[in-house]
């Protein structure tokens, strides 16, 4: 190479070699934030993240109220002073850097509450090299401080074209071997369009291991000339005509679930922590404005699959965005001045937050042990016997006669060979009162986390009356406990 071929290389990417620190990112606290700051002038910045704050909210993620040197270190300033962590822009587009772009970036700021740096949002698979070498940029001049850069993905309702030409699961490992990130994050906007019980028509939020096993079957059995392999990965490969097809044949799972099972089994093989953004107003598409139960119900999903964080889409609702509903949202008369007050979620998002801040932090440095299970009424005994197998739980059952119920059952390796335990609600419309059974008959030393301090208690049965350990759980919601056990439970990943 001679010396005008380096100076093209060098001006091209800033750099020949760059390296990445890909040490996984260290949280202090369970992230709840959110898409869209508050877009306000600078001096209001204290006052508005107040705001967040009283809704328990840990994290703010920048990018639209300061988007520069000026403007992002007050929004440091007033998330300082409100006990908020934050996640500003980083005011550039990457590398090559000019001089006037580096006086103009924010990356070189300081503050307590500086977590990380936004920089790209829904990337393909084409902007993976790029954005390894703005990461690296970003971690030379931090000098490789253990810092977040925060890059957020396609969800795998994506199509391949969005993607950049590959299936969803190659996406996310092509975007783990390429960018070596120090963590993981994707958006994922569920239809409530059916009861979360009849996975048959809502396929945005189903995802049960039997669904999958009936849909291979189902697959193979009219296109007997598939390789084995097809029916495997039928989600990752199968053309979207072929997709479309086997929907009014089969019951297959291509949604929150599918998508949060990716990025455990991922993030997991990479020692990474994922998070996630879920929706929270109308727009649109199909998404409804979602009730608190709705909120809950996602929420408590992503925390079941080891979500170390979650993300509402919106807080500040975006201006000119149609329905105006978000966290923050505008008020006013047409064509007259308009005020940003809060909306209806915003009191369902702090009683929301306030939980799930506790549950989040209890379970911050404990790790997934098992893929979390569904437990319908249509499945059999047997059935249930088996998807429990890898789980503290021996049966969980809707107490009386209701039959139309979905639990969510998920394990953790909580350290000191204890086992942290989350039962969820698949409901989003009803509560439902679940009937437990845990193996070895350990109900009398099962422990629940108090969703106000944190602290484990004894469990009081909720129908003390009634056969078994009785559980009352309202409509999406989530109850979190632990158990000791002389040896850990089997784990199958």
């Amino acid at each position: 190479m001679d010396l005008q071929e380096l100076l093209l290389v060098t001006c091209t990417v800033g750099w020949i070699t760059p390296t990445v620190d890909a040490t996984p990112f260290v949280q202090d606290r369970f992230a709840i934030s959110f898409w869209v700051d508050p877009i306000v002038p600078a001096d209001e910045f204290s006052e508005q993240y107040a705001t967040i704050a009283q809704a328990n909210f840990t994290v703010v993620l920048g990018g639209f109220g300061a988007k520069d040197p000026e403007s992002v270190a007050q929004q440091l300033r007033a998330c300082e002073i409100n006990g908020l962590a934050c996640i500003p822009s980083a005011c550039e587009s990457g590398p090559p850097l000019t001089p006037t772009d580096r006086n103009k970036s924010c990356v070189g700021l300081n503050s307590t509450s500086l977590w990380g740096f936004q920089m790209k949002d829904e990337p393909k698979v084409q902007d993976f090299p790029f954005l390894k070498n703005w990461s690296a940029s970003i971690a030379t001049r931090r000098e490789r401080e253990n810092i977040l850069r925060f890059i957020n993905l396609l969800p795998n309702y994506a199509s391949v074209a969005q993607l950049g030409g590959v299936g969803y699961e190659t996406y996310v490992q092509k975007f783990i071997d390429t960018v070596e990130p120090n963590f993981l994050c994707m958006d994922h906007y569920p239809l409530f369009d059916a009861g979360s019980a009849n996975s048959t028509r809502n396929i945005t939020m189903a995802g049960t291991e039997r669904d999958e096993h009936q849909s291979a079957s189902a697959i193979a059995s009219v296109h007997t000339s598939l390789h084995p392999s097809f029916c495997q990965k039928l989600r990752v490969c199968m053309p979207w005509e072929l997709r479309r097809r086997v929907h009014t044949w089969v019951r297959v799972p291509t949604g929150y679930h599918r998508n949060l099972r990716v990025f455990r089994e991922l993030s997991l093989s990479a020692g990474l922590p994922f998070w996630n953004f879920f929706n929270t107003m109308a727009y649109g598409g199909g998404h409804h404005d979602p009730t608190e139960a709705q909120l809950r119900w996602q929420v408590f999903t992503s925390l079941a699959y080891g979500a170390k964080g979650v993300l509402y889409f919106c807080y500040w609702t975006p201006p000119g965005f149609g329905l105006d509903n978000a966290i923050m949202t505008p008020r006013g008369t047409a064509g007259g001045p308009v005020k940003y007050v809060r909306g209806h979620h915003y009191a369902q998002a702090a009683r929301v937050n306030a939980k799930l801040r506790v549950y989040g932090d209890f379970l911050l440095h404990s790790t997934s042990s098992t893929m979390p299970v569904q437990i319908n009424g249509s499945m059999s005994p047997a059935v249930v016997a088996a998807v429990l197998a890898d789980t503290p739980v021996r049966a969980i059952n809707a107490s009386g006669a209701v039959t139309a119920f979905r639990f969510l059952v998920a394990a953790f390796d909580h350290g000191a060979n204890v086992t942290a335990l989350l039962v969820q609600n698949q409901d989003d419309a009803y509560a439902q009162i679940a009937t437990v059974a845990l193996r070895h008959g350990h109900e009398a030393s099962l422990r629940e986390v108090d969703a106000a301090t944190g602290v484990a208690a004894l469990v009081l049965d909720d129908a003390p009356d009634t056969p078994g350990l009785q559980l009352v759980l309202d409509a999406g919601d989530a109850r979190l406990f632990v158990l000791a056990e002389e040896k850990p439970f089997p784990s199958s990943g």
